[in-house]
C-alpha cells in the first residue's frame, strides 16, 4: 500500500513539474504577445572606409532578427536615429571628429519592415561619399523602438562576439581607416585592441596592404574569393566578423595568399630602408612582448 501511495505521488509530482514547463513554454510563445526584435553586434562599432575603394556609394548591411512567431503580412518596425557614441576616433595617427549622420545627404535609410512570413530581414542603407566625410566620421546610429507590432530585445552581453542588441552604429569616412575589430588580441583587462602576432601592430599602409593581397585572390583563387566576400565583404567590413578570423577559419588559405606575402613584404622592405618611418613599429620575431612583435605567420600553415 505505502509502495502505491509512494507512486501515486511521484506521478503527481511530475504531472505538476511538467504543467509548470508546459505553463512557461506557453508564456514564452503566447501569440497575444508583442514579438521582440534585435541584432547582433560587437563591442566596437563597424567602420566602413570610401579610401578604399572608388565608389561613390556603398551599402551596409544591417541583419534585425525577431523572437516570435511569422504572421502573413508585412510589419512596420520603429527606430530612433541617435547622437554619435563618441566625439571622435582614431585613425592614423590622428583624433578624427565623429558626428551624426544627416539621412538623405550622408545616407539613405532603408524600409524598415519585417516581411511577411520571414522572421528576420536586412537592413541595407546606401551611404554616400560626401565631402563632409574626408575629414570626418559620420555616424548612423539607431535603436529599436516599441510600437504596436513589436518590442525591442533587452540587451544580452553574455557573447561579447555577437551581443544581442536593439542599438546599433556603424560609421564612414573616405579619409584614413580606423583599425578594425577584427584586429584584436584583446582579453580581460589586457588591452591588445590593433595587435594580434601573426599581423603585429595596425597601421594604415600595413592595412591597406593586407586588402591588397586579400584583392589578388579575385585572379589567383577566384573561387575561394567569391566565398571570402560573401562572408567578409569585398573590404573585410562586414558586421560580426569574428576576431582574427585568419587563425580560426581557414588559416592556410589566410596565411599562403595574404599573411606571409605580408610580413616578407615589410619585412624586406624595412631591412632594406631602416629609416623608414614604419620601421620600428614592429620587432619581426617569432616571440617577445605581447603588443610588440610580429611572428612569421608560416606557422599557420601546419
Amino acid at each position: 500500500m505505502k509502495k502505491n501511495i509512494s507512486s501515486v505521488v511521484i506521478f503527481l509530482i511530475s504531472f505538476m513539474m511538467l504543467l509548470t514547463s508546459c505553463e512557461g513554454t506557453w508564456i514564452m510563445y503566447d501569440t497575444a504577445q508583442k514579438d521582440h526584435l534585435y541584432m547582433e553586434t560587437q563591442l566596437s562599432a563597424p567602420a566602413v572606409s570610401f579610401a578604399l575603394v572608388s565608389d561613390q556609394e556603398l551599402t551596409h548591411n544591417v541583419k534585425v532578427k525577431m523572437m516570435g512567431m511569422p504572421v502573413n503580412e508585412d510589419r512596420t518596425f520603429s527606430v530612433e536615429f541617435l547622437e554619435p557614441s563618441v566625439a571622435s576616433v582614431q585613425a592614423g595617427e590622428q583624433m578624427v571628429e565623429v558626428y551624426k549622420a544627416v539621412s538623405g545627404t550622408d545616407f539613405v535609410a532603408p524600409s524598415f519592415v519585417i516581411p511577411a512570413g520571414a522572421v528576420e530581414t536586412t537592413l541595407s542603407f546606401t551611404l554616400k561619399r560626401t565631402e563632409t566625410v574626408k575629414d570626418k566620421f559620420a555616424s548612423i546610429r539607431f535603436r529599436i523602438l516599441e510600437n504596436d507590432e513589436f518590442r525591442p530585445m533587452a540587451q544580452d552581453s553574455t557573447d561579447i562576439k555577437a551581443i544581442v542588441s536593439a542599438e546599433y552604429e556603424v560609421m564612414f569616412n573616405d579619409g584614413d581607416p580606423v583599425c578594425p575589430a577584427w584586429w584584436d588580441s584583446s582579453s580581460g583587462s589586457t588591452n591588445l585592441f590593433g595587435w594580434n602576432m601573426n599581423v603585429g601592430k595596425f597601421y594604415v599602409a600595413k592595412y591597406r596592404k593586407f586588402l591588397e593581397l586579400f584583392h589578388a585572390m579575385e585572379e589567383s583563387n577566384p573561387v575561394i574569393f567569391e566565398q571570402m566576400v560573401a562572408k567578409y565583404g569585398y573590404n573585410l567590413d562586414n558586421p560580426g566578423i569574428e576576431t582574427v578570423f585568419f587563425q580560426k577559419t581557414d588559416p592556410a588559405v589566410w596565411a599562403t595568399y595574404v599573411l606571409i606575402p605580408l610580413y616578407n613584404y615589410f619585412k624586406d622592405l624595412y631591412a632594406a630602408n631602416p629609416e623608414h618611418p614604419d620601421a620600428t613599429i614592429d620587432t619581426f620575431a617569432d616571440k617577445g612582448t605581447a603588443g610588440a612583435y610580429w611572428k612569421d605567420p608560416v606557422g599557420l600553415l601546419k
